[in-house]
């Protein structure tokens, strides 16, 4: 018999105490069982939550080498530090016909 006819079998009968106790069991058993399986949605969503972590540990592993390895300079030509920088005029061969402006 399903809960919901238990349901209706004990508000519409006159039952006595012992028998409301026994369906009143009876229903707290089987909602209890239903309520022990997992939903279906809890595995996968797991999973993912696992990916999704080693995802950040990997991604957060290369960003620390990344910041911890020293920097490297982005001129071609490294001066020493006590000598001032001097820039240069790029040379006509560098200069292409679209960046001339007239």
């Amino acid at each position: 018999m399903p809960i919901e006819q238990l349901e209706k079998l004990m508000r519409e009968s006159e039952l006595d105490t012992r028998s409301r106790e026994i369906i009143s069991t009876e229903i707290n058993a089987r909602l209890l069982k239903a309520l022990a399986k997992p939903h279906w949605s809890l595995t996968p969503l797991f999973w993912v939550s696992v990916v999704g972590a080693v995802a950040a540990v990997v991604a957060a592993y290369y960003a620390y080498l990344a910041y911890s390895q020293p920097q490297q300079s982005s001129v071609a030509n490294p001066q020493s530090q006590n000598e001032p920088s001097t820039l240069q005029k790029p040379s006509p061969r560098n200069i292409r016909g679209s960046d001339l402006e007239i």
